[in-house]
């Protein structure tokens, strides 16, 4: 990309670390593309690739976008990104799925902080620690110290950091399994979080714990609000994650023509825009849809999709087998079943999965049972509410129903446990 006379000197990440602070204070005015552009004097498009990062600007422009917006900008040495400006744009590049820019942006918080000694400051700094911890879900050194920090000063936080503090901590106690920590902390962030821009996200996140919760209508209800607050077209991370839940909850409540037309509309949007985050998701969601549904053949299809994509994928490879099981395919799922145990470890989830339904063809229902029991212990240890459902169901009706009845009256009892679950 040259660069022309007057024109900033900026890196391409740095292009695009500004784009997404110009678009963040932009919607934060409530001003549209337009509006700005207008005023700026360039055409919309201009302003379109200038919010993506794909486009240099010349000095003079960027002091009137920063005008407007009422930014500070030092032109000289380019320090557009203050501490509050970059803990809030990190929010918004982990949202979006760019861990790139999200490891460039901590590492400048964490040299930032080295020389901030106001309190704002470090609490912006121990703020975006935690954002980055909790959301990529990858412990920070000193996060507890960190959180003892933030818990002393809560009080003198605005209703913005509080809404990402009491998201974070509700996301951690959710990673942690502590679900009754989690709802109160999710709660108070949407007490601090009408009219701010990151309600949609915290409603995102509500939606996931009221899913993980098995409450399917909560769930529903937070995944409606929360798509208000995002782009409708499938290049958005944001609106991609909001509808893959709709789907997903869409299938929990058996309407599985709503479903299968989501996730169908996600993966053309995705192919579309040549893009890979969560492709081979949405095509394990939807080989759930159809196994559910009992199409296996169209199961069977998908699952192949998604494996030419990521032929490690432990869940999405049982729907196949028990498709071919379910179909009488006997030989190609012993073939199958052959391939996989050759491809993947000899532990964890498929193990179990794979024993069993060898077991299951031929005719070993002893063993067969046992390990489709060590299926439902691992999966119950996820909180994979659907596998934990349909394992259930099997031993329940197929298995162990016919023989033991202290076994089945378990399942049963799990059965229903399963289903009234809600915090």
């Amino acid at each position: 990309m040259s660069v022309e006379k007057g024109e900033l000197h900026l890196s391409n990440d740095k292009l695009i670390q500004l784009g997404y602070l110009i678009k963040q204070n932009r919607m934060k005015n409530n001003m549209s593309m337009e509006a700005l552009a207008q005023y700026v004097g360039i055409s919309k498009g201009y302003m379109s690739e200038i919010e993506s990062g794909k486009k240099r600007m010349k000095k003079y422009t960027i002091k009137k976008i920063f005008s407007e917006l009422s930014m500070q900008y030092d032109i000289e040495e380019t320090t557009y990104l203050d501490m509050e400006n970059l803990l809030f744009l990190l929010y918004e590049t982990i949202i979006n799925g760019d861990k790139e820019n999200s490891d460039s942006i901590i590492k400048k918080i964490k040299e930032k902080a080295r020389v901030y000694t106001e309190s704002l400051g470090f609490v912006d700094y121990c703020l975006s620690c935690l954002v980055y911890s909790v959301l990529y879900k990858e412990e920070e050194n000193g996060i507890t110290e960190i959180l003892d920090h933030l818990s002393n000063c809560e009080g003198t936080l605005d209703r913005r950091r509080l809404a990402i503090y009491y998201d974070c901590v509700g996301l951690k106690s959710m990673n942690e399994n502590n679900m009754i920590s989690a709802k109160k902390n999710f709660i108070k962030a949407l007490e601090q979080a009408p009219g701010i821009d990151i309600l949609g996200v915290i409603y995102y996140h509500y939606c996931l714990f009221n899913l993980t919760s098995n409450n399917l209508f909560g769930a529903y209800i937070y995944s409606e609000q929360a798509y208000r607050y995002f782009r409708e077209d499938c290049n958005h991370y944001g609106q991609q994650l909001i509808v893959m839940q709709q789907g997903v909850i869409n299938v929990r409540f058996c309407r599985y023509k709503e479903a299968e037309k989501i996730f169908l509309g996600l993966i053309k949007g995705l192919e579309k825009y040549k893009i890979k985050n969560n492709y081979v998701y949405i095509l394990d969601m939807l080989s759930w849809c159809y196994f559910k549904k009992k199409d296996y053949l169209k199961c069977i299809s998908t699952v192949n999709k998604a494996l030419e994509n990521d032929s490690t994928s432990e869940f999405i490879l049982f729907y196949k087998l028990f498709s071919y099981w379910k179909l009488k395919k006997y030989d190609i799922c012993l073939k199958e079943i052959k391939s996989a145990r050759e491809r993947l470890p000899a532990n964890g989830f498929h193990k179990f999965y794979l024993n069993a339904i060898y077991c299951g063809i031929i005719n070993d229902i002893g063993e067969c049972i046992s390990n489709f029991e060590k299926c439902y212990r691992y999966v119950s240890r996820l909180r994979q509410h659907e596998l934990m459902e349909f394992i259930g169901k099997l031993l329940v009706y197929e298995f162990v129903g016919i023989n033991d009845i202290n076994k089945r009256n378990y399942y049963l009892n799990e059965l229903v446990k399963l289903k009234s679950t809600c915090y």
